[in-house]
């Protein structure tokens, strides 16, 4: 995305469901469904992770004071 909001690429990322929510924590991107999180390299759109769960919900995403990613999520095993 550029900083006006429109896409910098004309590539697509596929994922796997349909998301409910997502996060940034460059350089990937994290989709949230209530059965898994999935997590993929934002330049390349490659699957980096699936995490499996039930219920799943995103909380909360920011930045902290130092530029970290912040993520809260939550999950019934």
């Amino acid at each position: 995305m550029t900083n006006t909001g429109k896409l910098a690429k004309n590539e697509l990322i596929e994922f796997e469901g349909r998301a409910e929510s997502f996060a940034m924590v460059h350089p990937y991107i994290v989709a949230f469904e209530s059965e898994f999180i999935e997590i993929r390299h934002i330049e390349t759109g490659a699957l980096e992770q699936l995490i499996l769960g039930n219920d799943i919900r995103l909380l909360y995403s920011d930045v902290d004071s130092r530029g970290n990613a912040v993520i809260h999520i939550a999950m019934v095993r």
